[in-house]
């Protein structure tokens, strides 16, 4: 007898996932963002199992799509890469003087720039396009 197929999980986050601290300060941000980029590679794998099921029409409920899309664009790209942005790579400029325009830094910046079209992008694999 064959396996019964797997089930997506709906990965379900606390609001308070979402706040970020005024008060975050040096390492505590840095703890801060080295567990966002857990969670974030957490909902990548769960993303990765979703679209694999989607596009075998396992899944049929566009709801879920629509939370990655969101988890997407407002977690990772308003919230965490705008710590990042704002925070810490300037920070890296001043303390370590790093330069912002070249190097890893600017490597960094232009992968969150590139990574913000993703939410688009999995938009049209939902609509079909």
């Amino acid at each position: 007898m064959a396996a019964p197929p797997r089930r997506h999980a709906i990965l379900i986050l606390p609001l308070s996932t979402f706040r970020s601290s005024a008060h975050t300060g040096g390492m505590k941000l840095l703890e801060a963002l080295r567990t966002e980029h857990a969670l974030i590679a957490r909902v990548a794998l769960s993303l990765h199992t979703f679209v694999e099921m989607y596009a075998r029409g396992e899944v049929s409920s566009r709801e879920d799509g629509d939370g990655y899309v969101r988890f997407f664009r407002l977690y990772v790209g308003r919230h965490h890469h705008g710590r990042e942005e704002k925070v810490l790579f300037p920070a890296l400029v001043e303390q370590t003087e790093a330069p912002a325009d070249r190097g890893p830094l600017r490597v960094m910046v232009e992968d969150h720039h590139t990574m913000s079209s993703f939410p688009d992008d999995l938009t049209a694999l939902l609509d079909g396009d």
